[in-house]
């Protein structure tokens, strides 16, 4: 893979911005061992399966990627946007068991 630079690994804790923990994500965790987590937006599918197996020492069964578009929204009178979302689900073994230690 061409985005693979053995001396630089400081990226793969760029791409995981944060833990989704909402009723559907959770129901997901403990019926079909899928976990969901926001990333950043510039990295691809092949580079984010990448970061999480080299991060967490677990292989990536599937993963599903959303990209949410930000609302439009108006606040005062002034017209805004919220910022867009980039999604993965991850499918592991055993995720009922798997703990986010960052």
């Amino acid at each position: 893979m061409s985005f693979i630079n053995n001396e630089d690994v400081g990226w793969y804790y760029d791409v995981i911005q944060s833990i989704v923990l909402t009723e559907k994500s959770t129901r997901l965790k403990e019926s079909e061992n899928k976990l969901t987590i926001n990333v950043a937006r510039k990295f691809s599918k092949k580079q984010i399966r990448y970061a999480f197996e080299k991060i967490f020492n677990i292989k990536v069964l599937d993963l599903n990627i959303l990209n949410i578009k930000g609302k439009s929204v108006n606040f005062k009178g002034f017209r805004g946007k919220k910022i867009d979302i980039k999604k993965a689900i991850l499918t592991i073994p055993n995720a009922k068991n798997f703990e986010f230690n960052l």
